[in-house]
């Protein structure tokens, strides 16, 4: 399979019918290997990316979230790059 490579930056410099700047659709990727307050542990991860995401005045489409740790355990992280392969998005924050 050949590998695609996105520039992020290339998309924000696009115009929408409207004339109005493109806005970046950003996916979100939380993990936390306890499920020991796993909770509190993802909640403060969004906090952080959703204030991330605000300030660069992009949308967040999507949240993707695993709970467990080791690479084969990660069900959602092997969706969001799946998706991000069919333009889903187009950051991965």
């Amino acid at each position: 399979m050949k590998k695609r490579r996105y520039n992020a930056l290339c998309k924000s410099e696009i115009k929408n019918k409207k004339g109005d700047e493109y806005v970046m659709q950003c996916a979100a990727y939380m993990r936390t290997a306890s499920k020991n307050h796993a909770d509190e542990q993802l909640k403060m991860q969004k906090e952080v990316i959703k204030d991330f995401i605000s300030e660069k005045d992009w949308e967040l489409t999507c949240v993707y979230c695993d709970i467990s740790s080791g690479i084969d355990k990660n069900k959602n992280l092997k969706l969001m790059i799946e998706d991000a392969r069919q333009g889903k998005f187009d950051i991965i924050v």
